[in-house]
């Protein structure tokens, strides 16, 4: 199956963005038309975000947890942080005074997030693997502190 081509070279623009290269920013269109299209990249990452959610949650919370509630609470609150997301930021660059860039921040931001979930998910897969050594990924699934940690430390 092909990527359409409007999605490949707006991916184009997030690698260029990533290794910062401003001439990314060309790859995107700048109009609300390009702003309403970006929000497909949260389309293009769901898939990911499941894997991850379900690497995320022990088993003790799979079973816990009824698996259609879990996936339609994760699911809203997926949804709510896409769209959150740039109402948050839209004060913030009025406040800035950069008002007029905000629809190219958010086209260039929702596309680099499926980038972001692709590194993420490579990232996860190299310590399932035991690739990388597990004791240096904050998600390792042990909530427990270790006993060097959780001793009190004493006062000066």
């Amino acid at each position: 199956m092909a990527i359409p081509a409007d999605i490949a070279k707006a991916l184009h623009g997030a690698w260029r963005l990533a290794r910062f290269d401003r001439t990314g920013l060309a790859f995107f269109g700048h109009d609300e038309a390009a702003f309403i299209r970006s929000f497909r990249a949260a389309l293009i990452a769901y898939p990911a975000f499941l894997v991850l959610l379900a690497l995320r949650l022990s088993d003790a919370e799979w079973q816990d947890a009824h698996w259609l509630r879990l996936l339609l609470v994760e699911t809203i609150g997926y949804v709510i942080t896409w769209v959150g997301f740039p109402l948050l930021i839209l004060p913030a660059t009025r406040f800035l005074g950069r008002a007029h860039l905000w629809l190219d921040f958010i086209i260039a931001y929702n596309w680099s997030q499926v980038l972001q979930f692709g590194l993420y998910l490579v990232v996860v897969a190299l310590v399932e693997s035991g690739v990388l050594p597990r004791r240096c990924w904050p998600m390792s699934g042990s909530s427990q502190r270790s006993p060097s940690t959780s001793r009190a430390r004493p006062r000066s």
